[in-house]
């Protein structure tokens, strides 16, 4: 995928989705092309399932790779301004919850949190399995020279080759260098 494509897309997504990006439009979806597609999915579903009061306070506060895998954080923010002492606003201390609620504090209930965590986890899973460069299937992850990815077969061995400075390698070498870690996820 060109750059130029990379960045129609996500600027396509937020377009597509405004209201999961309204809190986070600064940032910078750090999103391998092959997870794309994943990505995406999460979005819609959580534009689709998040209860509309709930949504419009979801935040992403970063995407990125991660040991060869997804990683998506996210949070809710608060509806009012938090006092200097109160962090963050799905986590209030018991003994502060009065305060709180005098302020017009609407806390999140637990089961949308976990609807969240739900569905970013599953995406985050999913990319266990799927190859961060294309979106095919990928047994799992790889380690390569010092990187772990996960990577189709096909992937894997041609970043074996541009880890080495494009010099040919027979099958032996290439096994030597590749090591396929294990089957992730499920």
């Amino acid at each position: 995928m060109l750059r130029e494509e990379y960045n129609k897309r996500g600027t396509d997504l937020k377009a597509k989705y405004p209201a999961l990006f309204v809190n986070s439009r600064n940032m910078d979806l750090s999103i391998n092309p092959g997870w794309f597609d994943l990505f995406e999915h999460m979005c819609k579903r959580l534009h689709e399932e998040l209860p509309l009061q709930y949504l419009k306070r979801f935040k992403f506060e970063q995407s990125k790779e991660k040991f060869g895998t997804l990683r998506v954080y996210c949070t809710f923010i608060s509806n009012v301004q938090l006092p200097d002492h109160i962090y963050d606003c799905n986590y209030v201390p018991a003994n502060k919850q009065d305060e709180m609620l005098a302020l017009g504090y609407e806390p999140i209930p637990s089961d949308v949190i976990a609807l969240m965590n739900t569905i970013v986890g599953e995406a985050m899973t999913k990319s266990c399995t799927t190859c961060d460069k294309c979106g095919k299937p990928a047994p799992g992850l790889y380690q390569i020279g010092h990187w772990l990815l996960t990577r189709c077969e096909e992937h894997a061995r041609a970043d074996v080759k541009f880890f080495d400075d494009d010099q040919p390698l027979s099958d032996y070498q290439l096994s030597r260098k590749v090591t396929f870690i294990g089957e992730l996820g499920n």
